[in-house]
């Protein structure tokens, strides 16, 4: 059942990029790909930190950054979620609390009972993580289509 959970984590957010056009794909993959380069490089801290570590993967590879999260679900909710937000600051703030406080404390005890992932960073402190690279990818984002004219 993990496994069946891993691989629609990781198609499903792909899939759902069928419903955005292109020119949205487009204007906000930078950002993806900049907060991707981020989550792995949080990964790799949290691996060394024991702040969490993931104790099953889709990939023999991906013992420390989840390919379905990190490649996949992080990266289309990027989208999804700047398509319906960009220059709506407050909206995307609240946004981004509801999602990544549902993540917190939803999502992690779960994968904390089946034993998907252990370590020792407190609720507290990853939805802080997450709150400051939201907001550091928002202004990557205000950045870079200020360098595109937009």
């Amino acid at each position: 059942m993990i496994q069946i959970t891993f691989w629609a984590v990781f198609i499903l957010p792909f899939i759902s990029l069928f419903f955005l056009d292109r020119s949205v794909i487009r204007r906000y993959i930078s950002v993806a790909l900049f907060v991707t380069v981020i989550n792995v490089i949080l990964y790799e801290i949290a691996w060394k930190q024991n702040w969490w570590k993931y104790d099953k993967s889709l990939f023999s590879w991906d013992k420390i950054t989840p390919a379905p999260l990190v490649f996949s679900a992080y990266w289309v909710a990027t989208i999804w979620i700047f398509h319906f937000t960009f220059r709506k600051f407050w909206v995307y703030v609240v946004t981004n609390l509801i999602l990544d406080g549902v993540f917190v404390y939803a999502l992690v005890p779960w994968m904390r009972k089946v034993e998907i992932v252990t370590g020792n960073l407190s609720g507290i402190l990853m939805l802080l993580i997450m709150t400051i690279v939201a907001n550091v990818i928002y202004v990557y984002q205000m950045w870079y289509e200020k360098q595109e004219g937009n």
